[in-house]
């Protein structure tokens, strides 16, 4: 948090001699990558994550965020980003960050119906989720109709 990403990275590899099977360091290591736009690291810090720990939510979450930091438009990369949300959704049932990035994806796929089930899933457990409330006014008027 302070800028100090060379110390950062020392004391997390220090904790990998300790622990390797520690989950969590390799999330905060593919955070780092991330925020230095590594993102090929940052996805396999994320991924070695996930295999350390299958339920790790943030791990799923920040490797499908990926995509829109990249900005890409490859359908491979679009699905995998979208097998990544729907997992921490399982996982998660109320993860509406997850949800609603389930449901950009599926609106860049041109699935717009799956895009405002998504939606509809924000406002049944938060009515007032204004984003996901405009999300699926936009969808409806601009390609629904």
């Amino acid at each position: 948090n302070l800028g100090n990403t060379n110390e950062a990275m020392s004391a997390y590899n220090k904790v990998i001699e300790l622990n390797p099977d520690f989950a969590t360091v390799y999330l905060f290591i593919g955070v780092l990558q991330f925020q230095k736009e590594n993102y090929i690291k940052a996805k396999e810090y994320y991924t070695k994550a996930i295999e350390k720990d299958k339920k790790m939510i943030d791990a799923y979450f920040n490797r499908g965020q990926i995509v829109f930091s990249t900005k890409t438009t490859d359908k491979k990369e679009l699905n995998s980003a979208l097998e990544d949300f729907k997992t921490a959704t399982k996982l998660d049932a109320k993860f509406i960050d997850a949800y609603y990035s389930t449901a950009v994806i599926y609106k860049n796929l041109g699935e717009y119906h799956l895009a405002i089930k998504e939606l509809d899933k924000i406002l049944a457990i938060d009515e007032q989720a204004v984003n996901a409330r405009a999300l699926k006014k936009l969808l409806i008027k601009k390609y629904l109709n």
